[in-house]
């Protein structure tokens, strides 16, 4: 039987999985990270159930490893499965090495597996909530069901007792944990919806002023860094287009704009709508010789006859203008001035151009 101890000491330890798991959710950390670091505290929750076993008996240990692998799989995918099963595996090997031990690991290997395999057997089944979790758990029984398959000695071989009390605890678990996760996922999937709808333009679904001076500010600490470039890019006589043929055409052309800067740019480059008809293209680690090249290229990129719905064909050129600084040398502010006096200079030379400010801000 389980005592009641081991279940308060499991459910704390699912408790507090499911926190760190929305804690490290709501980063804005890239997705391998977030996963590999959430995989390595799933695989401690698998370690943790070790050290206080179901069953424990002649170097034989029972315990639900099992549940954590197959939701390391089932809720961050293989890198989170892999960095489970290492986590798991060492654990394993420092509490004993034996038979029994490799037992242990194949179940967890098999979890993670059926883990993995929960999310496409799921949505086939067309089962969410309650219904979804119970699936989860059977799917990491079944893990411990394979074992008996496995060739072992009668010593280590797993026994039909034990297999139906870790099963019964991996569906109890799974209701349990998987509760908790959707719940961490639901408030870390709204806040990160919240902070991103903050720092996007909603029409063009580019980056906004908001979050110009920290995309300036990450490119400006780069290590290293030959010094960062800034064109300010702004179409045309766009204030005829809204007038001539209504404004929805005049949003069209700006996604459409939107789109071709971002395709002609790095993908380290960010690309911003700072104005109505205006954007900024921040080129970290980009020396002057090199953002005035650019500039060019994205002068004759933006020289488009844009086919809009209801409006036609329609035609468009855009102004840029450019600076650039050493590293830690200026503000944003100053950089702006600096790329606006050459955007100005742009428009006073007849438009359609790009002029680059030579006066290096240093």
């Amino acid at each position: 039987m389980v005592d009641l101890l081991h279940l308060v000491n499991s459910t704390a330890m699912m408790a507090m999985i499911a926190l760190i798991y929305g804690i490290v959710q709501r980063r804005a950390w890239a997705k391998p990270l977030r996963h590999g670091l959430l995989g390595a505290t799933f695989g401690l929750g698998a370690v943790f159930s070790m050290l206080q076993p179901l069953y424990d008996h002649a170097g034989t240990i029972a315990d639900a490893r099992t549940l954590f692998l197959g939701f390391a799989g089932a809720f961050l995918g293989p890198v989170g499965a892999i960095v489970a099963l290492l986590v798991g595996t060492a654990g394993r090997l420092v509490i004993g090495a034996n038979q029994s031990a490799a037992m242990g690991i194949l179940a967890m290997a098999l979890a993670g597996i059926f883990g993995l395999l929960w999310i496409p057997v799921r949505r086939w089944l067309d089962l969410n909530g309650v219904a979804g979790m119970l699936l989860l758990g059977s799917m990491i029984s079944l893990a411990l069901a394979a074992l008996f398959f496995v060739p072992l000695s009668p010593e280590v071989a797993p026994r039909t007792g034990l297999i139906s009390l870790l099963a019964g605890y991996n569906l109890a678990g799974s209701l349990i944990l998987g509760g908790l996760l959707h719940r961490e996922r639901r408030i870390a999937t709204r806040e990160r919806e919240a902070l991103h709808s903050a720092a996007t333009d909603p029409l063009t679904g580019l980056l906004n002023r908001r979050s110009f001076e920290d995309r300036y500010r990450a490119a400006d600490d780069r290590p290293g860094s030959r010094g960062t470039s800034l064109l300010l890019v702004d179409l045309d006589h766009f204030k005829s287009i809204n007038d001539t043929f209504g404004h929805s055409a005049g949003d069209e052309i700006l996604r459409i704009a939107a789109q071709k800067l971002k395709a002609e740019v790095r993908d380290c480059d960010s690309v911003l709508r700072i104005g109505g008809e205006e954007f900024a293209v921040l080129l970290p680690d980009t020396p002057a010789a090199d953002a005035e090249r650019v500039g060019e290229r994205l002068c004759l990129a933006m020289r488009l006859s844009c086919a809009v719905e209801g409006a036609g064909t329609i035609s468009i050129t855009a102004s840029i203008g450019g600076t650039w600084c050493r590293r830690k040398s200026a503000d944003l502010a100053r950089l702006s001035r600096a790329a606006d006096e050459a955007l100005y200079a742009a428009k006073r030379q007849g438009r359609n151009r790009a002029v680059f400010h030579r006066n290096t801000l240093t």
